[in-house]
């Protein structure tokens, strides 16, 4: 039987984050076209997450489903860097070596929990310009990837009785080899610009989440997937231009093929997960600060993913996305506007109906000052009240959908100031 925690009524939850970053780099020239550099960079992260939740009965604290947590985390690396820097060529190989220290601390029981990891991350950028307006990049990376604290020891709640998250204390960084090339040119006098590219990433000893289904119940744990490699491969190609110098008309058009393939074990049986992922996006607008503007962009998607576990399920489905503004400039600052997303996806046999959903937010704006810096905007947010709270996402291996509350049709009424300010003796 699926015994589901006791209703909360009332959560509290407070997160704060404090971040500082330093660093040095010395730069010495080896010749007049290469430079060797050294450089040392130190980050701290300390984080501090409360999360209470009551109970219904009585608003009594559910210690079970609440957290009070310290995250400190301190990163050091040194680099050691070569830069060539030629007519057409520029090519730079950095190595870096770095220490990561993770400190975990439950203020509800003093447990700590203390992480620490030292890898090597080498990278190699370049660019060589064919022409002033052909160039082609490229650029290899070979970082190792650490695992979250949270996926070491995730914070328990009761949002989604139907999933729970496990931590693993034995995690080791996965490596990932990642690897682009690219090509663009740009024609100045009609305002062209071509680009193509590609990438290729494949992850060595993958941090996975396993997933064991008990009673309708999924459990998630995360896990290294010795001895395999996921691996993705994508690429892109695209073309903006000029529809009319005149009225100031432009677009772009884009397409984007993705590849990926992962690993898993589902109820203890190793999965391979194959995903598919073909893309289509046409934008067009205008931009100019009188009469008419607009951005409308149109992107049909097509999807699709396979495992060995379940090869006679399709889960291949359609698509299609589109948002944008229209916006119409009045004279002494006035301006009215609608902006608006559309999302439609189509059933598939994992989810056996579609989903759409249309947001539409019209509003009017007046500006104020003699720099125009004073705004004052009245907006509808919501029109058509169809904010539906869903997600429909791939993680990895399976597909998820998740609903959730949000707020729909509202008002709001916003003052805001935009100023600078030089203090020069």
């Amino acid at each position: 039987m699926l015994q589901i925690p006791s209703p909360i009524n009332n959560k509290n939850h407070n997160q704060k984050v404090n971040n500082l970053i330093a660093g040095v780099t010395y730069t010495e020239p080896l010749t007049k076209k290469l430079n060797l550099s050294v450089g040392y960079n130190v980050e701290k992260v300390d984080n501090t997450s409360l999360m209470e939740s009551f109970n219904t009965q009585g608003n009594m604290l559910d210690s079970t489903f609440s957290n009070n947590y310290d995250y400190n985390r301190l990163s050091q690396n040194v680099s050691v860097g070569l830069n060539y820097a030629g007519e057409s060529l520029k090519v730079r190989f950095n190595n870096i070596l770095s220490d990561d220290a993770l400190d975990q601390t439950n203020n509800y029981t003093s447990a700590t929990l203390k992480r620490s990891f030292f890898t090597y991350n080498p990278m190699i950028t370049g660019s060589w310009a064919i022409t002033k307006s052909k160039h082609m990049w490229f650029q290899y990376s070979g970082k190792n990837q650490l695992p979250s604290l949270s996926q070491i020891q995730p914070l328990r709640n009761n949002n989604d009785p139907l999933n729970f998250y496990e931590g693993n204390e034995s995690l080791k960084p996965s490596f990932n080899n990642s690897g682009s090339l690219g090509y663009y040119s740009f024609q100045a006098l009609s305002g062209t610009y071509l680009y193509i590219g590609g990438n290729v990433s494949f992850v060595n000893d993958p941090i996975s989440q396993n997933i064991t289904n008990e009673n309708g119940v999924n459990y998630y744990r995360w896990a290294n997937i010795d001895g395999k490699t996921d691996k993705t491969f994508s690429g892109w190609a695209g073309r903006y231009f000029k529809l009319s110098n005149k009225l100031g008309l432009t677009n772009t058009i884009q397409l984007t093929l993705l590849n990926s393939q992962y690993n898993n074990f589902f109820n203890g049986q190793e999965n391979l997960i194959k995903s598919d992922s073909y893309s289509f996006s046409y934008d067009i607008g205008r931009d100019t600060k009188t009469g008419l503007n607009f951005n409308i962009s149109l992107n049909p998607q097509y999807r699709k993913m396979t495992s060995n576990l379940s090869p006679d399920q399709d889960n291949s489905g359609f698509v299609f996305k589109s948002s944008g503004k229209v916006e119409y400039f009045f004279p002494k600052g006035f301006k009215i506007y609608t902006n608006y997303s559309y999302t439609y996806e189509a059933p598939t046999d994992a989810f056996d109906q579609s989903l759409s959903r249309l947001l539409i937010d019209p509003g009017v704006s007046k500006k104020f000052l003699k720099d125009e810096s004073l705004v004052l905007d009245l907006a509808v947010y919501d029109l058509l009240n169809q904010n539906v709270g869903y997600s429909r996402s791939q993680s990895n291996s399976v597909f998820m959908q998740r609903r959730y509350d949000t707020i729909r049709r509202y008002v709001m009424l916003k003052l805001s100031w935009d100023f600078n300010k030089m203090f020069i003796k």
